[in-house]
């Protein structure tokens, strides 16, 4: 990643061979409703309105810092692990914002559309990682990620093993992305 340009379009960020971890020092997954989800769906809703008005308005979502480890081997087909410094409640949001649109593309019917998006920005492919969501939340957030992802395990998203309650705000703020931003009112209007 180190020799994208930035910032990074969402799309450049998650990549089929790196791998985010979430280091167990950082803090559970804490956005809220009231405060920062909020902010976030104001900035979908302008993402959204600037890709259809063909504004091409580059909206900034925040900082991420991560730390690219060292490729376990020696091929490229080798996972990029990369360590999130700062930035681990912005960019889970965004990967749980995926989610939900992969599981509303199964919903409507979409299957071999949404199964490819799921091969291309939801799982890794690379040596090591293979089958694995691209991000790995802390491990205490681990049940409430394996229970948003559990609709996708029919289309080869492998499960961790993890600790944590089954509930919280991770599954909160999952609940809002789907009922409440943009993913299933604005792909109605299409």
């Amino acid at each position: 990643m180190a020799e994208n340009d930035y910032p990074i379009e969402i799309g450049g960020l998650f990549k089929r061979r790196v791998f985010f971890q979430v280091p167990q020092y950082q803090r559970q997954y804490c956005w809220s409703v009231p405060k920062e989800l909020r902010r976030y769906q104001a900035d979908l809703s302008r993402i959204w309105e600037s890709y259809f008005e063909d504004e091409n308005e580059q909206i900034f979502l925040g900082a991420v810092v991560l730390h690219e480890e060292p490729r376990k081997g020696p091929s490229k087909s080798h996972s990029e692990v990369t360590t999130v410094i700062d930035g681990q409640q912005r960019l889970t949001t965004i990967y749980l914002t995926m989610v939900a649109i992969m599981e509303y593309g199964f919903s409507r019917g979409w299957i071999e559309e949404t199964t490819s998006y799921v091969s291309t920005y939801l799982v890794s492919d690379g040596v090591g990682t293979k089958g694995q969501p691209l991000i790995e939340p802390t491990h205490l957030d681990m049940n409430q990620f394996n229970t948003i992802l559990g609709a996708l395990t029919d289309v080869g998203v492998e499960l961790s093993p993890g600790a944590g309650p089954n509930t919280g705000d991770m599954l909160k703020a999952y609940k809002f992305i789907k009922k409440d931003t943009f993913v299933y009112k604005n792909y109605e209007r299409k």
